[in-house]
């Protein structure tokens, strides 16, 4: 490899590494405090442990297998004493979505990934799984 051509690489992985800095371009204030503002501080949200179980039983009370927005309906009315104000504040990158929302949808991903969610159930359709009932009935009367 010429030495030319390995200084250019170089000088390429410099510029994707420091982006914008690297033409001369300041970062303004103002990005730097949205981007600051925007992470919620670790504990603040309810975790998504918390949702596994009103989702499992949500899906269950409809039948097995049902459209996420079914599904989050019954989940929001099962934590609403669970529930706190932070999770009812819209995404910084989503306004349309509330942060619970976004929450039990990453626990839902969690429970596929567990095997207590059909992983190929359609787009939009939450369906449990034989090892879901199971988890559910020997865990729901655990706090």
């Amino acid at each position: 490899m010429a030495k030319g051509s390995n200084h250019s690489e170089k000088k390429l992985k410099r510029f994707k590494k420091n982006g914008r800095r690297f033409l001369g371009e300041k970062i303004s204030a103002q990005t730097k405090r949205r981007t600051v503002k925007s992470k919620l501080k670790r504990g603040l949200r309810t975790p998504e442990e918390k949702f596994m179980k009103p989702i499992l039983e949500s899906i269950i009370e409809l039948g097995g297998s049902a459209p996420m927005k079914n599904v989050l309906k019954l989940v929001r009315n099962k934590m609403k004493n669970i529930l706190n104000e932070y999770d009812y504040k819209p995404l910084p990158s989503d306004t349309k979505q509330k942060r619970w929302e976004n929450t039990a949808q990453w626990a839902r991903n969690s429970m596929v990934n567990d095997g207590l969610l059909s992983s190929n159930s359609p787009r939009g359709i939450w369906e449990i799984t034989k090892k879901g009932r199971d988890y559910y009935h020997q865990n729901k009367n655990t706090t």
